[in-house]
């Protein structure tokens, strides 16, 4: 039998029991759309958190801090703007951007109005550093570092509760004792932020020579360093962090109290998160699979059944045993083959309107399609086919022509 009349035969086969037919293939369909769509979703997810952590905080960043007391229960001296001073200096670190993390939280009054926000030290490179964006006003200038001035911009949630939203003038914020210029209002941005729990929509930010003025001493807690586009091609980020832990530890920082932690870390921990999700999912596709195998082999025992006296009639003219054992075993995977490439546009279709509808909820979802995963849903559908197909194709390959001919 040519390869055209096995595959008409699988194809008359199929039109002769069509519900039949359907239901056979549906295990192998679900499996294998199951598999692209995972592989979109989570490709897009991946992508997602990226983007999430670089809106966020910016990428390429370490979080240098001191823990307050050692081992023996002694207080180490705490980090400071010399520090700082000294990371911004080092060549090691070519033109990284260092800024110090000053925030405290604090009760801000405007207006009879009252709200628990996070006052924050920072300076103008924050803009790039966390890739800020101004709705109204502007940001913290060089002429406000250096004059100490008591000038401040707020984050979304800040300029609704306090009403810092109205055209003219942004008025004044008092925090603790003391009383700030609004020079301009932040957009909205994601919560997430590598330095700790602060968010930039509940954020007061003031110039930091402001902060260490009105808090009082030199301590800055933690530094934070961000490799920019040169320093990615100069010095990776874990030699950047090791550069920064020599010159600390030239300053007298124990090496027991000295914390460096990458921006890398949390976004590993999603990702891992969202792969053992997949991993997971995927095992209920290979459920799936299984399910459809052994529905084709249920359905090609039932054929086998039913074509006892055609089996009986081919080995009676000269057939082989593997030209029958051949034929069923390419019907199974025909059957299994259609259902792969269903299954493929279906899941690629799904994927496409998933991205579109977690886009639509989340924000920011693209749509990915993993060409690996395509080709190992799709073989893994034939495979199937082949597997549980094996046995009823032996089957009737092992058949007696006299007997099958009896048959009624």
């Amino acid at each position: 039998m040519s390869f055209w009349e096995q595959v008409f035969t699988v194809w008359r086969a199929l039109l002769a029991n069509k519900m039949r037919s359907l239901l056979t293939l549906l295990g192998v369909i679900m499996g294998v759309a199951t598999i692209v769509l995972l592989s979109s979703l989570v490709g897009g997810g991946l992508q997602a958190i990226g983007h999430t952590v670089q809106a966020a905080s910016g990428e390429d960043l370490i979080k240098v801090s001191v823990a307050p007391y050692n081992r023996k229960g002694e207080q180490d001296p705490p980090l400071d703007t010399t520090d700082m001073a000294a990371i911004s200096k080092a060549t090691g670190i070519g033109r990284s951007t260092v800024l110090p993390q000053l925030e405290v939280r604090q009760d801000a009054h405007a207006d009879g109005k009252t709200m628990r926000v996070w006052v924050v030290g920072t300076n103008a490179e924050a803009v790039e550093f966390y890739q800020l964006e101004l709705e109204r006003g502007r940001f913290i200038s060089s002429f406000d570092r250096d004059a100490t001035a008591k000038v401040c911009v707020v984050g979304q949630e800040v300029a609704r509760t306090l009403d810092k939203r109205g055209d003219g003038d942004l008025g004044y914020v008092t925090v603790g004792d003391s009383r700030f210029h609004v020079v301009g209002v932040l957009s909205g941005k994601p919560t997430l932020n590598v330095g700790g729990n602060m968010t930039w929509n509940a954020a007061v930010a003031i110039p930091d020579t402001t902060f260490v003025a009105w808090k009082g001493g030199r301590d800055v807690g933690t530094i934070l360093v961000k490799a920019n586009e040169t320093a990615r091609l100069q010095v990776r980020l874990p030699l950047l962090g090791q550069t920064v832990r020599a010159i600390l530890l030239g300053r007298n920082h124990p090496a027991a109290t000295l914390s460096i932690e990458g921006a890398d870390g949390k976004r590993e921990g999603e990702r891992g998160f969202l792969r053992a999700l997949q991993l997971l999912l995927y095992a209920v596709a290979l459920m799936c699979l299984t399910v459809g195998g052994i529905n084709i082999m249920n359905i090609m025992l039932v054929t086998v059944t039913e074509r006892t006296r055609e089996i009986g009639l081919r080995l009676a003219l000269g057939a082989r045993q593997k030209d029958i054992r051949s034929q069923f075993l390419f019907e199974a995977a025909a059957i299994s083959g259609l259902g792969g490439l269903v299954g493929v546009l279906l899941g690629v279709s799904l994927g496409w309107v998933g991205s579109l509808a977690l886009t639509h909820f989340l924000g920011f979802w693209p749509y990915t399609l993993d060409p690996v995963a395509v080709l190992i849903a799709f073989g893994s559908a034939l495979g199937t086919g082949l597997l549980f197909g094996w046995y009823p194709a032996a089957k009737a390959a092992r058949l007696q022509p006299i007997e099958c001919l009896r048959y009624e």
